[in-house]
């Protein structure tokens, strides 16, 4: 009875989430239900224990650092839509790229300038990379493709992401709460290598743009998926978001230095921060640093910085002020989402979730199994809800606790729960970067999702084999 009571918080949010994809609601109602759990069978002293769970949650000094920053950098993100950079590089690749590959290059060629976020990545280079290939007669197709799958290199990117923040939101509270001696930081360079189908996504799209390599056509012409009414309104949402309001003249510079800017303050803060916590190499350094504060400075910084520079250049004050609100408002539903997620933290450190779970998985499989069903788990709930930020925030609990209990690989566990959240993400209907490629590129949602359902679905099998692989080796 007792390993119900705590499993059924997670359970229906997991459950719930899949059948109706309202997230929120679901961790909610959920959270709402282990705070009853705790009460005693009291509504009203329930009730108590879930605000008192969510404002702990969100006043805890690490935890308002993560969400300053990702309202900060939505806003920051926003803002350089303003600034003319995207315009420029467009003007400079239609310039010189004349050909259909050249198209499906520049994809990659704006990518040092577009990585902070996945949106503002697809949006720059979609309005860029379309412009070119419509010289060509080339296909919308593939590179809608290449632009999708090769968002799936932003996980990859060890610093200056809006991921890198939700991640280290959700990872250090459960280290804590886990005893684990790491910083979220390291553990998530370390679980990079094992997120085996963002990489096999990327090697795809790489592939698609150098080579002449045939799409693959195994599952297209039977392959039917599923668009929901949220999908479609989703859709029409994302068709108002891709353009840009340029306030400026092209000008490259515009973007370029805000980046330098961002990039160099963040690996000084960091560096910084490693020394003051007693690292006497750069090694030591960057193992002691407080990523998570550095991050956020180095946000401010570029973000006031970045202000002034436009201000300066006759960007009209309620321009900016208009950009900041509208970017950070953007970055609520994450917010919200990663909120909720602590709560639930604080909600299965009462119910003793983390033992309980663990001893169940320990009990009925085998450990070298946890990190291709974790994947699959992930995978799957990801698909159906479309989001990969949700599926983290659901899964992360159960895997890092569980993986710590049964003494497995704690990299390989992070890395096969951040790939598995990144399958929905990459090819379902209901995810935010198919329907916004689609609406840049401008074809069908659906006949883009038939496009890259064959990459993915193989990529998922072979990250599936991947996985099943090193749980035995390592």
């Amino acid at each position: 009875m007792e390993i119900i009571l705590s499993l059924m918080p997670f359970l229906f949010i997991i459950v719930f989430a899949i059948l109706t994809r309202w997230i929120i609601p679901s961790i909610i109602i959920g959270l709402m239900i282990g705070a009853f759990l705790r009460s005693d069978n009291s509504l009203l002293e329930a009730l108590d224990l879930f605000s008192s769970y969510i404002t702990g949650a969100i006043t805890d000094e690490s935890n308002a650092i993560i969400l300053v920053f990702l309202f900060g950098f939505g806003a920051l993100s926003e803002i350089f839509k303003l600034g003319g950079g995207i315009s420029a590089f467009a003007r400079l690749a239609e310039k010189r790229l004349q050909s259909e590959r050249s198209a499906y290059l520049s994809v990659w060629l704006i990518t040092p300038l577009t990585f902070l976020d996945c949106c503002f990545r697809i949006i720059s280079s979609g309005i860029i990379s379309k412009a070119v290939l419509e010289r060509t007669n080339g296909s919308k197709d593939r590179l809608a493709f290449i632009i999708n799958s090769s968002s799936q290199l932003i996980p990859l990117i060890p610093f200056a992401t809006t991921y890198i923040g939700y991640i280290l939101g959700l990872l250090l509270p459960m280290l804590l709460q886990l005893n684990v001696n790491t910083s979220p930081y390291t553990l998530y360079l370390q679980a990079i290598p094992y997120n085996f189908y963002s990489i096999i996504m990327v090697l795809f799209s790489g592939m698609l743009t150098f080579t002449e390599i045939k799409p693959l056509q195994l599952f297209r012409p039977a392959y039917k998926p599923m668009l929901s009414e949220q999908g479609k309104h989703t859709q029409g949402e994302a068709e108002h978001q891709h353009t840009f309001e340029e306030k400026l003249p092209p000008r490259l510079f515009n973007l370029v230095l805000p980046l330098l800017i961002m990039i160099s303050a963040l690996f000084y803060l960091v560096w910084r921060s490693g020394v003051s916590r007693g690292g006497t190499s750069l090694s030591q350094a960057l193992i002691f640093a407080d990523y998570e504060l550095a991050v956020l400075n180095a946000t401010i910084i570029t973000l006031s910085l970045t202000i002034l520079l436009y201000l300066m250049q006759k960007v009209p004050a309620k321009s900016l002020q208009k950009a900041f609100f509208a970017g950070g408002v953007e970055m609520l539903p994450p917010i919200i989402i990663i909120s909720l997620a602590w709560a639930m933290i604080l909600v299965s450190r009462d119910l003793e979730f983390y033992d309980i779970a663990s001893n169940l998985f320990n009990s009925y499989l085998p450990r070298q199994l946890l990190p291709v069903l974790f994947f699959l788990a992930t995978g799957i709930t990801s698909y159906f809800i479309g989001s990969s930020w949700a599926t983290w925030a659901l899964f992360l609990p159960v895997a890092l606790s569980t993986a710590v209990a049964a003494d497995v690989n704690l990299p390989l566990i992070l890395g096969s729960v951040m790939a598995g959240g990144s399958v929905g993400d990459n090819i379902s209907p209901l995810g935010e970067d198919p329907i916004l490629v689609a609406s840049t590129i401008d074809i069908p949602v659906i006949d883009h999702i038939r496009y890259c359902v064959p990459y993915g679905m193989l990529a998922f099998i072979v990250s599936a084999g991947g996985y099943l692989i090193a749980g035995y080796l390592l």
